[in-house]
């Protein structure tokens, strides 16, 4: 199947080094997306910019702490700063840490699990948002993994940006 309208879009994924978020980023390569791989596991992200080089595709690796506003603002940043550009974002990256209790789990753990999961998607989108409306994306979304898809307008963008996946589960 073809899309032709992500052909030289530029989608930034987190998560994308494994997994869902590596066959998502692989995907829109296929479409002629230009990729940007927000990584934590260096290994995986150059394996995932790899293929999709080899396939003749354009990926761009980058550095990120999901969790940290300032290390966000900083790799957002940099993809616009490589393309000039930025039409998607996809938010991949989640997890569940510990698997425990509400008696077991502890206040620390509970706060990893949080801002991997939902601090992660509200840094990201704002920080997205700044770069699309500076690159006047025609598409200018932010998607969450599960299919969610919240496009980004003046009127409602930090509601779009509030919404978490596991709110969606």
């Amino acid at each position: 199947m073809s899309y032709p309208e992500f052909s030289q879009r530029v989608v930034a994924l987190t998560g994308a080094t494994n997994g869902f978020g590596a066959a998502t980023a692989r995907a829109f390569a296929e479409q002629k997306a230009y990729v940007a791989l927000l990584y934590y596991d260096e290994t995986g992200a150059n394996r995932v910019a790899g293929d999709i080089a080899s396939a003749g595709g354009r990926a761009l690796a980058v550095r990120i702490d999901v969790t940290d506003a300032e290390s966000v603002a900083d790799a957002i940043s940099g993809v616009f700063s490589e393309f000039g550009e930025l039409d998607v974002l996809i938010n991949c990256v989640g997890g569940y840490g510990w698997k425990a209790t509400v008696e077991e789990i502890t206040f620390d753990e509970w706060d990893s699990t949080v801002a991997l999961n939902l601090r992660s998607v509200f840094l990201t989108c704002c920080a997205a948002i700044l770069y699309f409306k500076r690159s006047n994306a025609e598409c200018g979304r932010c998607w969450n993994r599960r299919g969610f898809i919240n496009e980004i307008t003046t009127q409602d963008s930090s509601y779009n940006a509030a919404i978490t996946r596991n709110v969606i589960d």
